[in-house]
């Protein structure tokens, strides 16, 4: 059987992106003694675990069903396949992201220690401001919604795009909710830092006074 080139592409992206989120929390662990928030502390974190983990389980398995199954609603449609325009839309989101776990790697590299996946109240933490950090709020956040809309149009189903759909809301209300830890954390000196740069996308203004 041959395997679609961009499903299969993706799949290894996105496997490799949650091997090295999984591969943080080890060395977060082994290294500084820090917990990395794989299990949420704080409550309204807890109540978006449900959602994170479904994202979780579908993203790390609808790509390889799509790559693996020939029909039913968890495979890749023949118009994906068989249209030009299309097959080529596919093979650049697959690229673009590649480039997005990339550019993702950079952004836990520059956080170091101060990474995690939820907040953990007890650890100190500083602002992070440089690189990527300086565009917008959340990086991480953005480039994983663009590595997700990716998805979505590699694998080109209705599960892939709900899932997509899924994953954009919960991390809004991430990003929400870190904000306001943030903001009770590092008090002025974050509210400059969110008047200055954007939460997903990097603010016109900004950018031209670079």
């Amino acid at each position: 059987m041959t395997i679609d080139w961009p499903v299969g592409t993706l799949t290894l992206t996105v496997w490799a992106y949650w091997s090295t989120v999984f591969l943080l929390v080890f060395y977060k662990r082994i290294r500084y003694g820090q917990r990395a928030g794989v299990v949420p502390r704080q409550r309204r974190e807890k109540r978006l675990w449900l959602g994170v983990c479904a994202v979780f389980l579908a993203w790390n398995t609808l790509p390889a069903l799509a790559a693996y199954l020939d029909h039913g609603p968890f495979s890749l449609p023949d118009w994906a396949v068989s249209v030009p325009a299309v097959y080529a839309t596919r093979c650049t989101a697959a690229v673009v992201g590649v480039v997005c776990y990339l550019a993702t790697l950079s952004c836990w590299l520059l956080m170091g220690r101060n990474w995690s996946m939820a907040i953990v109240p007890s650890q100190k933490t500083e602002l992070v401001t440089g690189g990527l950090f300086g565009l917008v709020r959340h990086p991480i956040y953005s480039l994983s919604i663009l590595l997700m809309l990716c998805s979505a149009l590699v694998v080109s189903n209705l599960p892939m795009i709900l899932i997509a759909t899924l994953h954009v809301s919960v991390m809004n209300f991430k990003a929400n909710i870190e904000e306001q830890h943030l903001t009770e954390r590092h008090g002025p000196s974050y509210l400059s830092y969110c008047q200055r740069v954007g939460r997903f996308l990097p603010r016109l203004g900004g950018l031209i006074g670079r």
